[in-house]
């Protein structure tokens, strides 16, 4: 999902990553690596690259102005009044679209 809303290649890695930087810069302390770089080198997991879906990314892009609309005209008590009439319409046309057979926008 990641990849989609950004639109770009997201990694991942194979593993648990927890605690990660925290044991890096531990090993940093302790001298056990000259930089942190090295210390990644010996200790990050390997990873996969996952690609954005081309389809998904075109509705997460109509999606995202929408957004953009409901969050700043009603995330803030000073916000200015919005206009919203379209906003439910539209999320239903991007329904269809993406539940639709080819997906295509």
């Amino acid at each position: 999902m990641y990849a989609d809303v950004l639109g770009k290649p997201v990694l991942v890695p194979r593993g648990e990553a927890t605690g990660l930087g925290a044991a890096i810069f531990a090993f940093l302390a302790a001298g056990t690596f000259r930089t942190v770089e090295e210390a990644q080198d010996a200790l990050c997991l390997s990873h996969r690259t996952v690609e954005p879906d081309p389809a998904a990314v075109k509705i997460y892009d109509r999606l995202y102005p929408l957004y953009r609309r409901l969050y700043f005209g009603y995330g803030h008590t000073t916000a200015a009044a919005i206009e919203n009439d379209d906003i439910l319409p539209a999320l239903r046309r991007i329904a269809v679209l993406a539940t639709s057979a080819d997906g295509v926008l």
